[in-house]
């Protein structure tokens, strides 16, 4: 268990936080989860361990990088799979100007330390929500001083939601090429392939001209005609969505 001369914040303390990461407002909605005394075992906590390669079936077992690989992991970000803390040693890269949502590592000595997320800092104190903490998952504040380093995201953090909207964006744009063939022709083709990437025909002149020059194109220039629009709807629903990502992780 991680317990210190450490300041452990009220619960309430999260609604006052931006949660605009999908991570952070993640790690936030497991606040409050905490050990049990005695012989039981608080099977949350125990499920952490899920995201890790050690199999730990009670929560006596120190939790706190497990908590932080199983936020990751929830937010489809990559962790590290280990039960050390210091294994984030090697994660992302090292940051001498944390942001919020990065990750912060206490080393007690021995291969022994403590991870958690970074909320803020005040006063020379560092505000880490993380697991462990006292036994549970809150935010806690620490003298800066005692920080042993800070990591962030070789890309940032919204680096996974990028990949996430282009992973979708393929898929979605594959579904519609491939069900186009299936459609009559004209314009059911090029709008069932603009509606699966979320964009509507009267968003560009474009899909208009295509859609009224289909019924004239042989059977291989609509599949043709298809393709391009599917590739073209496909990266202007990336623009918006990283014109969003953009907005909302500011």
């Amino acid at each position: 268990m991680f317990n210190s001369r450490n300041t452990q914040l009220d619960n309430n303390t999260s609604n006052t936080v931006k949660t605009n990461l999908r991570h952070m407002a993640f790690a936030m909605g497991e606040m409050g989860q905490s050990e049990i005394e005695g012989s039981r075992d608080n099977p949350r906590i125990v499920e952490y361990f899920d995201a890790t390669t050690l199999n730990a079936t009670d929560d006596e077992v120190p939790w706190c990088a497990a908590f932080a690989n199983f936020v990751l992991k929830s937010s489809g970000i990559a962790g590290t799979n280990s039960a050390m803390a210091l294994s984030f040693k090697y994660w992302g890269r090292e940051t001498k100007k944390p942001a919020y949502g990065d990750l912060v590592l206490f080393s007690h000595g021995n291969g022994r330390g403590h991870v958690g997320f970074y909320v803020g800092t005040s006063k020379g104190r560092v505000s880490v929500l993380g697991g462990n903490q006292n036994d549970s998952v809150n935010i806690t504040q620490f003298d800066a001083r005692t920080v042993y380093m800070y990591r962030t995201p070789l890309t940032g953090w919204r680096s996974t939601t990028i990949m996430a909207a282009a992973t979708g964006g393929v898929v979605s744009a594959g579904a519609a090429i491939a069900g186009a063939s299936k459609l009559a022709t004209g314009g059911a083709v090029t709008t069932a392939i603009v509606a699966a990437q979320g964009v509507t025909p009267s968003q560009s002149i474009v899909v208009d001209g295509i859609n009224a020059a289909m019924p004239y194109l042989s059977p291989d220039m609509q599949g043709l005609a298809s393709g391009i629009l599917g590739l073209m709807s496909f990266a202007y629903v990336i623009y918006k969505r990283l014109k969003i990502i953009a907005t909302v992780q500011q």
